[in-house]
């Protein structure tokens, strides 16, 4: 999950690392590979700079507009289905999530399912291991760049993909255990196809057009100095990935191995 990339012209070597947001044994497959090649660069840049924001305002976020709940989202009898499933499937209480997100409530159960090994997400965990390194730490993206896609995304897309979870909890287990398996295979482009068929009709708001945007602030840091990227795997390939961009600029692309 981590390539190298270089100009034949330049002794400037770049790594970019598709990562995950967990905290399982999975996910901190190529943790020992990252962390030697982030330690060789000056930058460290992640999908958005996390020193930008606190946990706080990343929740409050996720809020539900004002007069506006789950319960009122839902009819009664899909409501009271639902705080039943979820208690029983995923061991949490709906009643306590009334006034967030149905993507929030997805993540949330997301989280549910996996058998968390380390403290910190890989993301968070790197960024924070670069910071005592001394290196200087930028995001791709803002907080405020973030907020902005999600405010993109239909309510009522949210509460379909929230109604599809409580129809067939077995379903979606399976689906998120399977992203998982593949990351830890470095099999990136079966990964990738399945975010992407996963995203529907939002893949371009929440993968090519944030491709375009993450790439066009990379570039200008490549020049002067030596850079370790670490954004989500799904960003990296197909015909609008990240390295398909890169190799567009010139960059001559190489995968590393353990």
């Amino acid at each position: 999950m981590i390539w190298k990339f270089y100009k034949a012209d330049s002794q400037k070597v770049h790594y970019i690392m598709g990562t995950m947001h967990l905290a399982t044994v999975e996910a901190y497959t190529f943790v020992d590979l990252a962390l030697k090649y982030s330690d060789a660069c000056d930058i460290y840049m992640a999908e958005m700079d996390l020193s930008t924001v606190s946990y706080p305002e990343v929740v409050s976020s996720f809020h539900l507009p004002d007069g506006v709940t789950i319960t009122s989202l839902l009819k009664p009898h899909h409501y009271k289905r639902a705080v039943h499933i979820f208690k029983k499937a995923f061991h949490t209480d709906l009643t306590a999530l009334d006034h967030f997100s149905p993507f929030y409530i997805l993540n949330s159960l997301t989280d549910k399912i996996f058998n968390t090994r380390w403290e910190k997400p890989l993301d968070h965990y790197l960024w924070e291991k670069a910071i005592m390194n001394n290196k200087i730490m930028k995001g791709l993206e803002s907080f405020s760049d973030q907020k902005d896609i999600m405010s993109f995304i239909p309510l009522d897309h949210q509460v379909r993909a929230l109604k599809k979870c409580i129809k067939n909890t077995a379903s979606y287990k399976r689906k998120v255990l399977h992203l998982q398996s593949l990351y830890a295979q470095g099999d990136i482009r079966q990964l990738y196809k399945s975010t992407k068929k996963s995203m529907g009709a939002l893949r371009s708001l929440m993968i090519y057009d944030r491709n375009d945007l993450m790439l066009s602030r990379l570039i200008p840091f490549l020049e002067d100095t030596s850079v370790f990227v670490a954004v989500g795997a799904a960003h990296l390939p197909g015909e609008k990935g990240l390295l398909k961009g890169l190799k567009s600029h010139g960059y001559i692309i190489k995968q590393l191995t353990l």
